[in-house]
């Protein structure tokens, strides 16, 4: 009787009991695929530990480990968190023959760091939950049957360090129209005070999803604040050179609310046309009348029909008349204020008109990329802690995948580490042995009884 077939006819035996008392009880699905769950976690667990013990008895017996390393003490037993429940298993500590070097050298096989205690799909599945909710709530629900403090989740995100999607250009595209869209999230800090977390993407329009449905088309995410704003638009400029073939493009739109920050970007992105964006256009508007009684409305709707008229002059005569209207000094002030800034961003609120505009849409990607983690709720963060979680919502919202960054860094160690060289061929049996030869073998799933068990797993078999 092979490995697998005495794992689970073990398991089967110990679980099979409970499983027949929902049964016979008429227990719910919840119930039955509860159960089921728990008899399939124990076989792998089960499973990962006797690949772990024979690896580790493969290595003592490979010529190969004889040359360099020496046994320096059998049977270490280790305690080991998976996303399958906590495992142990037994392994050798070696001592290298020429260097000032111990190692288990079984762990380094499947990349486990000697100290480590929680598998690294754990802690890719806190960071994955931390994106969306606070550290200590994506601890408590990366795994079933342990918690990550958030303390250690924090940890995690810190040596993630800061993460970017890797565009993928086979060759330039050529397009008509490029927009470019930007804005700001005002995040509480912990000392108390407010910093600001820029927010820019590049889309080609938008493209329809469903009914009454779109979505930008081919939209990347930058955010940060490590750079300052010349490396930022510099960052947005090489990118648009290298996916684009620029001397085809007839516009390409930069929408924002004005801020100089975000009309440095015509400086570096050539050809590029300033917008002001509609939602902060209506926000000064609102600000300019919001005091008035009788008037209000009548005016806000004058404003808005000299804006579409692309008449700046009524636009002029209506503030004088807001603030004739206005009798305290500070809101006087306030008036004039909006009043230059609609003046002095006049060209941007012109081209809106261009046939080619299709409006800007920053204000809700910043509320759902930055804002609703970030600043939505009471909490104070440091530097570090926002600037690293605003590019993993950028990164995700481009498309990147934790686990694929955990790879990465593993085969870049693994690369750069000398590996544990072992006979090979031993491996390779012994796995055919515990895997492919015994996929039609299992008693539970050959037997003539027809049960509801039986034929679950006989169609497991058949993946």
């Amino acid at each position: 009787m092979n490995i697998i077939q005495e794992i689970t006819e073990i398991v089967i035996r110990k679980e099979i009991k409970d499983l027949e008392e929902v049964m016979i009880q008429g227990g719910n699905i919840s119930e039955l695929t509860s159960g089921i769950s728990k008899m399939v976690k124990e076989i792998g667990r089960e499973l990962v530990e006797y690949i772990l013990e024979e690896t580790d008895k493969d290595i003592r017996e490979s010529k190969e480990r004889k040359k360099e390393w020496n046994v320096q003490k059998r049977g270490v037993e280790k305690t080991y968190q998976t996303v399958l429940g906590e495992i142990r298993y037994k392994r050798t500590y070696y001592k290298h023959k020429s260097k000032k070097k111990f190692a288990y050298l079984s762990d380094l096989v499947f990349g486990i760091e000697p100290n480590s205690k929680v598998e690294p799909m754990i802690k890719i599945r806190a960071i994955e939950n931390a994106i969306d909710m606070s550290y200590e709530k994506s601890g408590e629900k990366a795994a079933e049957d342990m918690t990550l403090s958030k303390q250690s989740v924090m940890t995690e995100i810190r040596a993630l360090g800061e993460v970017k999607k890797d565009i993928e250009i086979e060759e330039k595209k050529e397009v008509k129209n490029i927009y470019i869209e930007a804005d700001e999230d005002h995040v509480a800090l912990q000392q108390g005070s407010n910093h600001q977390m820029k927010l820019i993407y590049v889309h080609e329009g938008l493209e329809e999803v469903g009914k009454n449905r779109n979505k930008l088309k081919n939209a990347v995410y930058f955010t940060g604040d490590h750079r300052n704003n010349e490396e930022r638009w510099l960052e947005i400029a090489d990118y648009l050179e290298a996916r684009y073939k620029i001397e085809k493009v007839d516009n390409i739109y930069l929408s924002g609310d004005g801020a100089r920050w975000i009309k440095e970007g015509l400086n570096w992105i050539v050809g590029s046309k300033y917008v002001l964006d509609k939602y902060h256009l209506s926000k000064s508007i609102n600000k300019s009348v919001s005091h008035l009684e009788t008037e209000k409305e009548e005016i806000r709707s004058a404003i808005w029909e000299a804006i579409s008229r692309c008449d700046k002059e009524r636009v002029k005569h209506l503030y004088r008349i807001i603030i004739g209207l206005t009798e305290k000094e500070t809101k006087k002030e306030s008036v004039i204020k909006q009043r230059n800034y609609i003046i002095r961003n006049w060209v941007g609120i012109e081209r809106a008109k261009e046939p080619a505009y299709i409006g800007c849409s920053a204000e809700g990607h910043v509320s759902h990329i930055l804002s609703s983690r970030l600043s939505s709720r009471p909490m104070g963060w440091s530097k570090l802690g926002v600037n690293l979680m605003a590019n993993l919502r950028a990164y995700r919202a481009n498309g990147g995948k934790i686990i694929d960054i955990f790879y990465a860094k593993a085969k870049m160690k693994k690369q750069k580490e000398k590996r544990v060289k072992i006979d090979e061929e031993i491996i390779r049996k012994r796995l055919r042995k515990t895997t492919y030869e015994t996929r039609g073998n299992l008693t539970v799933l050959n037997t003539g009884k027809k049960t509801w068990l039986s034929g679950y797993l006989k169609a497991v078999r058949g993946l």
